[in-house]
């Protein structure tokens, strides 16, 4: 078992984006004394939703955890209502590390 570095990437901009709208959460996993892209054991991601309730999605079981190349994932999350939404990454296993990110949503008025 090994630290890994764990790492969550939005590929929109910071700050409130629209309701109804959607962004791609990218995920990376590195061995830490090399910096290589590595698969953990499990990549689970979690996304709590404004309401409070939280979905788990795990690579390998579930279609909405998207592997690119080794080390490389992504999950896109759809923004349906207003309020925070926070995404966090868990690897456990032979690399073992978190990140968390917060999207802010505003409620559209027309």
């Amino acid at each position: 078992m090994a630290a890994g570095l764990v790492e969550i990437t939005v590929d929109k901009p910071v700050g409130p984006l629209p309701e109804g709208d959607g962004v791609r959460h990218s995920v990376t996993v590195r061995d830490p004394g090399t910096l290589a892209y590595v698969d953990p054991t499990v990549l689970t991601i979690r996304v709590r939703n404004p309401d409070f309730t939280q979905s788990a999605y795990v690579y390998d079981d579930d279609v909405e955890v998207v592997r690119v190349a080794a080390g490389r994932y992504y999950i896109d999350v759809d923004l349906a209502d207003p309020g925070t939404y926070i995404v966090r990454a868990e690897a456990t296993g032979n690399y073992q590390g978190t990140d968390e990110r917060r999207q802010a949503v505003k409620a559209e008025l027309v």
